[in-house]
């Protein structure tokens, strides 16, 4: 018979965000969005996209399986310093994430990038071990 730990791992925030909608997380006590992006470390460094505000879906993928990251400021995101980050990844469930309407993107890019660096090298993960693996059906 196989024990279930009923304890809760405990994992670490790195970085956390919601949505937003022209530079505002919040207009007064409401949020502008149900969307809320978190990295997170316990066992793995993750990514976490949750959205809904009556009924919750929950994406994740962890960071060692993440291939590209590209950036986009529209001239509104520019005004109200926010942007959208794009991940791809070889995650067969989640292959691409888009972080809409963040604060400070490059910034989180960045973070992103090293992250996803650090855990590929800890993971013993390179890129060529990755290669194709969207081709496959």
């Amino acid at each position: 018979m196989v024990e279930i730990s009923t304890e809760k791992r405990k994992s670490s925030v790195i970085w956390k965000d919601r949505k937003r909608w022209c530079g505002l997380e919040k207009i007064g006590s409401i949020p502008t969005s149900f969307t809320e992006y978190r990295i997170t470390s316990s066992n793995s460094v993750r990514l976490d996209v949750k959205k809904g505000m009556l009924s919750k879906h929950t994406d994740n993928i962890d960071l060692y399986k993440i291939l590209d990251i590209s950036m986009n400021m529209t001239l509104i995101d520019r005004i109200f310093k926010t942007g959208s980050i794009f991940i791809e990844s070889v995650d067969r469930s989640t292959p691409n994430i888009k972080l809409e309407h963040i604060k400070d993107p490059e910034e989180v890019m960045n973070i992103i990038s090293d992250l996803v660096e650090q855990e590929k090298a800890r993971n013993k993960t390179h890129g060529k071990e990755m290669y194709g693996v969207l081709d496959q059906d």
